[in-house]
């Protein structure tokens, strides 16, 4: 896995950029396997920062973030696999990510990109 770290110009922001290799389809738990882990990397490095993960049309905090999230946003906060979890729809980024910030919080938005294609 590479991360790219982008520093927006915003104080309490950043971004990670994921770069995986698209081979083939992942089993579902695989794929929960993989975001758990990226999340706990990512979380041991910035453990100030609440973590935004793009997982399709939604913008989804994990853990801990999922609880304060869904406090500070007034969304719901579920469970799965063992795992909390909040979402918003990705639409709704200008909505929500000020708000986070004016509640103070340190916010990572981590995007997942495709890796690059070779030229012919």
């Amino acid at each position: 896995m590479q991360v790219h770290v982008n520093h927006n110009p915003a104080p309490r922001q950043l971004y990670f950029d994921f770069e995986e290799p698209v081979m083939k389809p992942v089993e579902k738990d695989n794929d929960i396997r993989t975001i758990r882990k990226q999340y706990e990397e990512l979380k041991a490095k910035h453990p100030d920062a609440l973590l935004l993960f793009r997982t399709g049309d939604f913008y989804t905090s994990f853990e801990e973030d999922a609880v304060r999230a869904a406090d500070s946003l007034g969304i719901t906060l579920t469970t799965q696999n063992g795992f909390n979890e909040a979402a918003f729809p990705h639409h709704a980024l200008d909505t929500y990510l000020p708000r986070l910030i004016r509640c103070g919080f340190r916010v990572a938005i981590c995007d997942l990109i495709s890796a690059p294609k070779k030229g012919r």
